[in-house]
This record gives structure tokens, C-alpha cells and sequence, in this order.
């Protein structure tokens, strides 16, 4: 698909909405066959940007929206999957914008309203948040539905493909259907994320307890998980199992009150043992941008999960940092 049948005025249309409605200044970013700088929307020097890079084909997700990617290699599981996400989030009468990404993934775009968001992050971490409203609204069977090669990505994600706008795998971004609106925030999710702090301050205490009474942290998850593959259990094989994997690792490390520079070290050592290779790009942003924003909100309800879909959850056995 050549680059001028990109409908400018519709992509334009689209950031200008964005921009002026729902978040007022996000950064955009031109990457087709490599990555270029990330520019404020709202910039000064924006045309300037274009004329040297070509026309932003990503954005940062914004503060208010949940993104849903639907994940598959194969586009007919795909869009089976995303069939079942719609008839979901249609039964709940929830708003959103859904999309062919251009690439092989399909995506939804909801917009909740600011005061509920703003409330939600006044208290609780932004990525955590985001995670629990798309598991409430989808629900287990559909984050990894059985007999469909396909899963949502529940890993957080800093940008996205820019609505009408050529995808650097040489496809447009289009719309399937739109039922836009504000949507309003789920009444249960106050009660899922109360349960979740409660778990992750109980592991802090319980872990800041041990060290101050100097007493050997015996835990079998982490072990297991900087082993990356133990017993043929290989992280790789679950839902953006590596990502989790290191989100749970540097939650971990910050929470034994090791520093930055160590962490980095750690995660160095833990990536030796990695059987399946990393593009270096997303690698080294992943990893850096993990260790600078993780405050160690990942718990024993978070690194359970991990180990239930790899079937090892009797390693959580009698842990001493389990929540009472």
C-alpha cells in the first residue's frame, strides 16, 4: 500500500479531536524503518519534524484511555478474537473505537472520563489500574481464549498506531466499527485495586520485617523466575510472560531496597538465562523504562498469576511474604 493513500485530513482530524477533547498535549513519533524522535503534538516545531522524519505514524496512549490489543500472528485468530472483545464490551454497553492496526493485531480505544481517572491515580499506579479495568471488563476466558491462537496484552504500553495512519508493517490503520462515547468507571474496580494494595503493602512490610530482623528472604517465585526457564517452564510460552517477568523482578528488587544501578545488573544477569532473543531496541526501553517507573506495586496476587499459567503455583506454598 503506497504512502499518498494516507488521508492526512482524516488522520489530522483525529489528533486535532484528541488533542483538544480528551488530553490537551501527547507526544507523537515517526517510526517506519526506524525509530525517530518523540515530539510534543502541540509543537512549535512540529512541521519542522515533518519535513526531516515524514508524518508521526505513533502516539503515547493517553491519560484517560484504555487500549486493548488484541495479539496474533495469525489474522483470521485475530479478528475471532476480537469479534468476542466486541460482543463483550458491547453486552456492557461500553464506548469505544475499534481498529485494524495496520499490522496483524486489532485494537480497541476507550475513553473514561477524567474525574474517575483522576481520582483512581490519585490512589493507585496508572499501569496497575489500566490492567485491572481491562481483566474486569473481558474477564479471564478472553484475555487467552481457549481454541484461539490469540491474547490481549496486558502489559503496560507506552505508544500506539496513529488512527488512519500507515503502520510500518506497510498497512493503513482503519476502523471497524465505533461506538465513541465517555465511559464511566466500573463500580467494582475501587475494590479490586484496594485488594491488590492491600497484597503488595503486606509483601513490603512482610519483606521489610525480615531484613530489619536480618532473616534470609525464602521465597521460591523469584528463584523460579530469574531462572526465566526452569523444568522446560519457559516465561515465553504465556501472555507477555518475559515483560511480567521483569516487571515482577524489579517490583521485587526495589522492594529489598536495592538501587537503581543494581537493579540494572540484576536484570543484565537474569537476561543470560533467556533462550529466546529480544529485538534491542524494545529491549533496553522496556528494560529502562521498567526499573525507572516500577515502585514495587507488583504482589503476590501479580507474580500468582504468572505462576498459575505455567501451572507451578505450588511454589507460593507456605511462603513466608504471602498476604494474611
Amino acid at each position: 500500500m503506497k504512502d499518498e493513500e494516507v488521508d492526512y485530513e482524516k488522520v489530522i482530524r483525529e489528533l486535532d479531536y484528541l488533542h483538544n477533547n480528551i488530553q490537551h498535549g501527547f507526544k507523537v513519533q515517526t517510526f517506519i524503518k526506524f525509530p525517530c524522535p518523540w515530539i510534543d503534538y502541540n509543537d512549535e516545531q512540529k512541521d519542522s519534524y515533518i519535513k526531516q522524519y515524514g508524518f508521526p505514524n505513533h502516539r503515547e496512549i493517553l491519560r484517560y484511555e484504555i487500549f486493548i490489543d488484541v495479539d496474533s500472528e495469525n489474522k483470521k485468530e485475530g479478528k475471532k478474537h476480537a469479534d468476542l472483545v466486541e460482543a463483550r464490551l458491547d453486552k456492557q454497553r461500553i464506548y469505544y473505537k475499534r481498529w485494524k492496526s495496520g499490522g496483524d493485531g486489532e485494537h480497541f480505544h476507550l475513553i473514561y472520563k477524567k474525574a474517575d481517572m483522576d481520582f483512581l491515580f490519585k490512589y493507585y499506579p496508572l499501569p496497575v489500574v489500566k490492567r485491572e479495568i481491562v481483566k474486569l471488563l473481558l474477564g479471564e476466558k478472553l484475555i487467552t481464549p481457549k481454541g484461539i491462537d490469540s491474547h490481549i496484552c496486558l502489559y503496560e504500553k507506552k505508544l500506539v498506531q496513529i488512527e488512519h495512519m500507515m503502520h510500518r508493517k506497510g498497512c493503513i490503520k482503519t476502523m471497524v466499527k465505533s461506538r465513541f462515547g465517555l465511559n464511566e468507571m466500573p463500580k467494582k474496580i475501587v475494590d479490586i485495586l484496594e485488594g491488590h494494595k492491600k497484597e503488595s503493602d503486606n509483601r513490603k512490610r512482610n519483606i521489610s520485617e525480615m531484613m530489619k530482623n536480618q532473616q534470609l528472604i525464602e521465597t521460591k517465585c523469584i528463584p523460579f523466575l530469574e531462572g526465566a526457564t526452569i523444568n522446560g517452564k519457559n516465561i515465553f510460552k504465556i501472555n507477555d510472560g518475559y515483560y511480567r517477568a521483569m516487571f515482577a523482578l524489579v517490583s521485587e528488587y526495589k522492594k529489598r531496597g536495592y538501587d537503581n544501578e543494581k537493579i540494572h545488573v540484576k536484570i543484565a544477569e537474569w537476561k543470560t538465562n533467556i533462550p529466546k532473543p529480544i529485538s534491542p531496541t524494545i529491549n533496553t526501553f522496556k528494560t529502562n523504562y521498567t526499573i525507572k517507573h516500577s515502585n514495587g506495586t507488583a504482589g503476590c496476587n501479580f507474580i500468582r498469576e504468572l505462576l498459575e499459567e505455567l501451572n507451578v503455583s505450588e511454589i507460593c506454598k507456605d511462603c513466608p511474604l504471602s498476604a494474611k
